[in-house]
């Protein structure tokens, strides 16, 4: 499928994005864990703990919108053969 150039490259900022996006989360996580292990504070206990939520639930999200996307537009293209 051939998207025109705009389109292109708005997809490919959307992914670089999500890659800064991704790698700040890890990170964090891993900063925050750090920061909980030396200092034992329940603040960074909880940022920990919502980072690591997020490292999982932001790629579950856009998957899901993913797959969605591609049943809305399958069942746009059946539409248009009929």
């Amino acid at each position: 499928m051939t998207y025109p150039k705009k389109i292109e490259r708005a997809r490919r900022v959307v992914a670089l994005t999500g890659v800064i996006v991704m790698l700040l989360c890890a990170v964090l996580t891993l900063v925050f864990a750090f920061l909980k292990f030396y200092t034992n504070s329940e603040f960074y206990a909880s940022a920990w703990k919502a980072s690591a939520w997020s490292m999982i639930m932001i790629p579950l999200v856009l998957y899901g919108m993913l797959i969605i996307h591609k049943v809305v537009t399958r069942d746009e293209k059946e539409e248009g053969k009929n």
